[in-house]
Parts: C-alpha cells; sequence; structure tokens
C-alpha cells in the first residue's frame, strides 16, 4: 500500500525516477499496474479521485458541525454523501499506513494546486503590465487600512474590474484547495482517534513531545541570543513529524506548502476575489454555514472549502498578508455601515446588505480556521459587531 502511494506521489514530480526510490528493488520491483483512466496511475490514485467527485465543492455542502458532505440541490440539502463513518471504513480496508498515504498523496495535490495559482497571479502580471501599477495605487488610495477611504464605493467598484479576469482561475483554485485540505483534515481526525484507542501511549508520548519541542522553538524566537533552537541537523524533528503524521496530530492548515515572495497587493487581490462572489451566499441557520444561491452548479462553491483555501494560500506567505487580508474584509464592512449611517444602537430591524452581511459570516468562520490571534480581528472590527449581526 505505501509503495503504491509513492508511486503515485511521483507522478506529481517535475523529474520522475521510480528507481531511486528507497523502497525500490530488483528482487521485488514497485508494480506498475495499466491505467484504467487518464489521471490515476493505481489505486491509491482512484481512491482518492473518486473521494474528491463525492465532495466535490460544486455539488456539495460541507457542514463542519457535522463533519460531513450533503448532496446539494437548489437550495435544498439531501442526503449525506461522506462522513465519519466513511472515513472509518477506510481505516479498515487501507490501514493506518493506507491512511497516511492518501494524506501524503492530498499533500501534493495541494502544491500541485499552489503551484498553478502562484503561475496565474504571474502570468496576470506578465500580461498586463499596468495591473500591478493599478492594484498599488488602489492599495494606497484605501490605506491605512484603519480609516474609510474617501469615495470607498467607487474604489471598490474599480478594485472588482481590475480583478474580473483573475476571478474564475483563483476561484478554482481556492476551492480546490480548500476541498482537499477538509479531506485532509478527516483523515488526520480519523488517524488521531485510532492512535489514541489502539495506541495510547505512544499517543501520549508523542503529544508530550511535539509540546515540548514547540515550546523550545517559541522560547528562542523570544529570545534567539541565550535560547538556541532545535539542532537543525538531528534527525528528531524530520522524524518526529512523520509520527506525528501518522498519528493524525499535525495540523494541515497551518503547513507552509510552497516557499515565494508574495507582494504587498496580494492581500488586496484575494479580497476582490472574494468580494466578487460574497453577494451569492446566504447564511443557512439550520446548517450553521453559508450556501451558495447559484442554481447552476458550474457556478456554486462551497462556502467552507472556499475559505479554508483562501487561508491555506495566505498561510503561504508573511503573517502580515493574512492581517492585511482581515483589515480590507473589515475596511469594506465598516465602509458600507457607515454609507448607510448604520449604528449599533438601533432598535428597530436593521436590513444590511447581503454582501457585508455575507461577509461577516465569511469573516467569522475564517478566524476560525486562520489560527489567529482575536486582536487582529478587534483591529478591523468591533467585537460586538458579530454578536449584534446575529441576533438582527
Amino acid at each position: 500500500m505505501l509503495t503504491l502511494t509513492l508511486n503515485k506521489c511521483a507522478s506529481f514530480l517535475v523529474k520522475k525516477n521510480e528507481l531511486e526510490s528507497v523502497y525500490q528493488s530488483r528482487e521485488v520491483p514497485i508494480p506498475v499496474f495499466k491505467r484504467i483512466d487518464s489521471q490515476s496511475v493505481n489505486f491509491m490514485g482512484r481512491l482518492a479521485r473518486a473521494l474528491l467527485v463525492h465532495t466535490d465543492y460544486s455539488n456539495t455542502v460541507y457542514v463542519p458541525d457535522m463533519t460531513s458532505w450533503y448532496d446539494f440541490s437548489s437550495s435544498t440539502v439531501g442526503r449525506q454523501l461522506v462522513g465519519p463513518t466513511t472515513f472509518q471504513l477506510l481505516l479498515q480496508g487501507l490501514n493506518v499506513f493506507g491512511m497516511s498515504g492518501l494524506d501524503q498523496l492530498f499533500c501534493f495535490m495541494v502544491v500541485k494546486r499552489m503551484q498553478i495559482f502562484l503561475a496565474r497571479i504571474d502570468f496576470a502580471m506578465k500580461q498586463d503590465k499596468d495591473l500591478l501599477k493599478s492594484l498599488i495605487s488602489l492599495f494606497s488610495d484605501i490605506s491605512p487600512l484603519s480609516t474609510i477611504p474617501a469615495d470607498s464605493l467607487k474604489k471598490y467598484e474599480a478594485g472588482l474590474k481590475l480583478v474580473k479576469k483573475l476571478q474564475p482561475d483563483l476561484l478554482k483554485c481556492f476551492s480546490e484547495i480548500g476541498q482537499i485540505q477538509i479531506l485532509r483534515e478527516q483523515i488526520a481526525s480519523t488517524l488521531r482517534l485510532s492512535s489514541k484507542t489502539d495506541a495510547g501511549a505512544l499517543h501520549g508520548v508523542l503529544d508530550v513531545l511535539n509540546k515540548s519541542l514547540m515550546k523550545d522553538v517559541q522560547a528562542h524566537y523570544k529570545d534567539p541570543e541565550n535560547l538556541p533552537y532545535p539542532d537543525p541537523e538531528s534527525p528528531l524533528l524530520p522524524e518526529i513529524s512523520k509520527y506525528l503524521e501518522t498519528a493524525g496530530l499535525s495540523d494541515c492548515l497551518t503547513k507552509i506548502y510552497v516557499t515565494t515572495e508574495g507582494t504587498d497587493v496580494l492581500p488586496l487581490i484575494i479580497f476582490f476575489v472574494l468580494l466578487s462572489v460574497v453577494g451569492e451566499y446566504q447564511f443557512n441557520q439550520m446548517l450553521g454555514v453559508s450556501v451558495s444561491i447559484q442554481k447552476k452548479s458550474k457556478y456554486r462553491r462551497d462556502s467552507t472549502a472556499l475559505i479554508i483555501g483562501i487561508v491555506t494560500v495566505l498561510r503561504q506567505y508573511h503573517s502580515s498578508h493574512m492581517l492585511s487580508f482581515i483589515q480590507l474584509c473589515g475596511q469594506y464592512i465598516r465602509s458600507q455601515l457607515n454609507a448607510l449611517g448604520f449604528t449599533m444602537r438601533e432598535k428597530k430591524e436593521v436590513h444590511l446588505p447581503t454582501e457585508v452581511r455575507s461577509l461577516l459570516y465569511f469573516l467569522e468562520t475564517m478566524l476560525k480556521y486562520a489560527r489567529v490571534s482575536s486582536r487582529a480581528v478587534d483591529s478591523a472590527l468591533p467585537p460586538s459587531l458579530f454578536h449584534f449581526i446575529e441576533q438582527h
């Protein structure tokens, strides 16, 4: 099972050479089976594709409280397609190593889609040389983000026009990345439960060792002169990371998948791409998530997958990009409320624009997955605003 996973993962590499694999053997070579479809190399690939099909972000709704995907038809939610039982059955069929290999395969898929995202941004900047200048100028006009810019509505309309060509490709990248990340979270949850029940002592040791190493790393950054970083030449860190992933103790949402240099306008691009579709969602009280109101499936996107995809992309850059994105969302909401003369002291029923209400729900969900402190939110929006909107 492990060799099949590695063979499938090798298909994502630029230079493929299965003969160099540490698991390759002359006596018992890694099997290469005849392809059944055009995308998958072997069984593990077909299994991963099947999960992606059954959790497709355009046809399903992921409900975090149920950790399940439900069939989506128009504005109604039907039967459960994939849930905790599905992953328990996969664990029984694949065992721990198979599930860990499936998670590794999904990791390669995230990297591939991150590379597509970077290539699309780079291509757009090279194709339209004035795009970067226009974005920089717009970002300067709405700065500082703690204020409400003059003629804010016109500036936001101009920003939406600038990213219009980028919108379809970036939304697809965000949704695909988010969908895979949710699957990785479910696999980690299944492995974590299995390690707790079947290997409680090992799970406890790994958990304590992981927390101890993290405290050493955090202490180093607080006082780098007196407290050294864990020895980079020691095999401890790479080896412990393998055990942590197998035991489901890793967090896929905090991982760095690609290394790249970000630009100051990247949060602005992502913000306007999200703003262009945020009005297409409506919060569903029964499900506890925002649901797309688009009738055609090619225009629908699961809100949770979209949010997690954006969080994952922003995580690849400096933490200031995440804060800038949150502040951009906060500035837009404040600008809209200011234009309406809104005040939280009003006791009458409040009719907020759909974009404002939806963006508030998106931002609240994003903060849960972004693992950022509440101070970042407080600097962008009044803490009581979320509670006020929930009551109205």
